[in-house]
Parts: structure tokens; C-alpha cells; sequence
């Protein structure tokens, strides 16, 4: 019912609710893939630092495909203890993830950082939303949809990366994954549980090439499989033209 649904968005967060949200990400090597996800962009922001490269601020990081944006949440909170304002914009087309996601954010006092976009990720011509017009005019230092691809065929897939790298600053971040092919989570998830969303797992070889067909050079990749071995982390660092 729609006053239950209301209910249950507007309604406050107990701890123990918390705590679900926080350590449901320990299912099918996800947490590991947050923590991944997290090591990587706090990394690429310490190198910048040393290598006395201007950081433009507020950071602007962009997470598509965001539901409760754990992973953005700690690279925010580790980026203000190096003293940069980080600016979180959160999109995703479901209504109750952003909700949890909002909440969260004034739990952890990070409220005035974040920007929130509900809106469909994909139109019913299977094209990407669009970016350029949610950043306005702001060009992002890292995007990321590490939760999405593996729901994503071939040509979606593309589609998005060559977007998002387009929109990414110069010396940015594209951060992306997918479930690895030789893993059986996915005959679990489609065929025991009868999880609806077909998942998409794909090699190494095959996650490369669709970035390069995108428009991002192999040398400008990286490939971080998680310490389970579930999921593989793809880091693309745009070079800038010279």
C-alpha cells in the first residue's frame, strides 16, 4: 500500500536496521567488492597528492546505479580526513535504496555532501541516462556503477562506458565491475533463488575488449580481481591529452 511505502521511506532508521544495510553487503563476494572499490579511489586520490596534482574542489564523484552507496560513503568520509570536500551524486531509478542511502548520509554527517538523482538508468531505446545533464556543468574526478554492469548486455555496456568516460575529467576515474565468468554465483542467483534480473558474468578478455571498444586504451585499464575471486574491480585512469 502506497501509506506503507510512504511509511517505510520517510520512517527513521533504527540501528539494528543499520546494521542489516551495512553488513548485507557481505553476500556473493559484494563486500569484498566494496572494499575494493574503496582501496582503489582513496589510492588514486593519495597519488594525485603526492604527485602535487591540483585537485579541483569539491571532488565530484558520480555513482550510477548507486542503491545504498556504501562504498561512496567511506571513500567521502576517508577524502574529508585528508582534508578534501568531496560533493556525492547518487542515481539511481529506485526510490527506497536513495531513501536508505539519504538517511544514511545525515547518519554519518555527510548530508551537505550529497546530491541525489532518482531517474531511470536506461530509456525503453536501452540508452544510458544521461550524464552530462545530471553534472551540469561539473566534471567529475571519479564514476562509478560497479553494481551494474553484470545486468547489462554487450551494447548497454559500451554505451555507458564511452558516456561516462566522455563526462570524466582529465586525470579522472572510471570504476566499474562484473561477476567473474568462471564463478557459479550467477547459475545460483538466475536458477536456484530465481533472482528475475539475468546477470551478465563475463572473463577478463571480454570486460577488456567492451572498454576498449569504448573508447579506453588497454594501458589506461586495470584489472582488480576481489580476494575471493567473485568479482573483477575494472579501473580505467583517463591520461590527459597532451
Amino acid at each position: 500500500r502506497m501509506t506503507d511505502l510512504e511509511r517505510f521511506i520517510t520512517g527513521p532508521l533504527y540501528p539494528r536496521f543499520d546494521e542489516f544495510i551495512t553488513y548485507g553487503t557481505d553476500g556473493l563476494g559484494i563486500r569484498s567488492r566494496k572494499q575494493t572499490v574503496t582501496h582503489v579511489v582513496v589510492e588514486f586520490v593519495r597519488r594525485q597528492i603526492a604527485a602535487h596534482t591540483p585537485l579541483v574542489e569539491p571532488a565530484v564523484m558520480v555513482s550510477i546505479g548507486c542503491g545504498t552507496a556504501q562504498p561512496m560513503f567511506e571513500i567521502a568520509r576517508d577524502l574529508k580526513f585528508m582534508g578534501i570536500k568531496p560533493e556525492l551524486m547518487l542515481v539511481d531509478q529506485d526510490p527506497i535504496a536513495l531513501a536508505f542511502a539519504l538517511e544514511l548520509a545525515r547518519q554519518r554527517g555527510l548530508s551537505d555532501h550529497v546530491e541525489i538523482h532518482c531517474t531511470r538508468l536506461f530509456d525503453r531505446r536501452s540508452r544510458p541516462v544521461d550524464i552530462a545533464k545530471i553534472l551540469n556543468g561539473r566534471t567529475p574526478l571519479l564514476i562509478e556503477d560497479t553494481g551494474l554492469r553484470e545486468y547489462l548486455p554487450d551494447t548497454m555496456y559500451r554505451t555507458l562506458t564511452s558516456n561516462s568516460w566522455k563526462a570524466l575529467a582529465a586525470s579522472g576515474l572510471l570504476v566499474s565491475g562484473n561477476m567473474n565468468a568462471n564463478r557459479p554465483q550467477a547459475e545460483v542467483l538466475n536458477g536456484l533463488i530465481g533472482w528475475q534480473p539475468k546477470v551478465f558474468v563475463r572473463t577478463l578478455e571480454q570486460a577488456a575488449a567492451l572498454h576498449v571498444k569504448a573508447g579506453i586504451e588497454l594501458s589506461e585499464l586495470q584489472a582488480c580481481v576481489t580476494k575471493d575471486g567473485v568479482y573483477t574491480v575494472y579501473v580505467a585512469e583517463k591520461v590527459p591529452a597532451r
